[in-house]
């Protein structure tokens, strides 16, 4: 009969071949892992340099006289391009109806300036990111920003960020972003930062200027009676 062959140790020249391959192994996840690093960063920094050229324009475009709806929704656009969001929104808050006899006053409003969309998302999709924008902009004072979908009830919505912003004292504006491709992490809550500080200095900006037209309105009424 013949007899079992056992396993042999393995020859010194074996012991040294496998570990050279695991030190090889090593050395490649370890330069896998920095270039993915490397390219994340190169990433950020394009994504940034992209949003602060399209703020710029933005800031251009409104010392120009241009229009504001227009403005804001090409920085929607971009905002959309930048981080492979499915709807984005900019509104601001405004004051509901005041109480009267038999009813009380109702809550804020919010109202949308711009919208930017990619592909064909469903209108029950829309209505969503409306819905949740308007309770982003409610919860301002509690710095409540991201959203779960789960928690929110929301169909169609995968994920949903809401950025509300002061634009003035008792006035807030919102910026919101739905259905990008991974949820709104820290790194993306940093990256749209920029975009809501421009949406509020724009928004401060149109009032201001509302109100000096109106009070040069104003004033030339006031000379054309004293004329009279």
């Amino acid at each position: 009969m013949a007899r079992s062959r056992t396993n042999s140790p393995a020859s010194p020249a074996e012991g040294v071949a496998a570990t050279a391959a695991q030190r090889k192994a090593r050395y490649y996840r370890l330069l896998y892992a920095e270039i993915n690093a490397r390219v994340r960063a190169e990433r950020r920094v394009s994504q940034r340099n992209d949003l602060l050229n399209a703020l710029s324009r933005a800031h251009l475009r409104f010392v120009a006289h241009e229009d504001l709806a227009g403005i804001l929704a090409d920085l929607a656009q971009t905002l959309l391009d930048l981080t492979g969001s499915e709807l984005c929104v900019i509104g601001e808050m405004r004051p509901g109806a005041p109480a009267g006899p038999g009813r009380r006053a109702q809550d804020e409003q919010l109202h949308i300036l711009a919208t930017a969309v990619q592909g064909m998302p469903h209108d029950a999709t829309y209505q969503q990111l409306t819905t949740l924008a308007w309770e982003a902009g409610l919860n301002r004072r509690t710095a409540a920003r991201v959203f779960a979908p789960a928690a929110s009830g929301a169909p169609g919505v995968v994920s949903f960020v809401g950025l509300p912003f002061l634009i003035e004292e008792g006035a807030a504006g919102v910026l919101a972003l739905v259905n990008r491709p991974e949820p709104y992490d820290d790194e993306a809550i940093d990256l749209l930062q920029p975009a809501v500080s421009t949406c509020a200095h724009l928004l401060a900006a149109a009032r201001n200027e509302q109100r000096r037209k109106q009070a040069e309105q104003e004033l030339a009424e006031e000379r054309a009676s004293l004329a009279q």
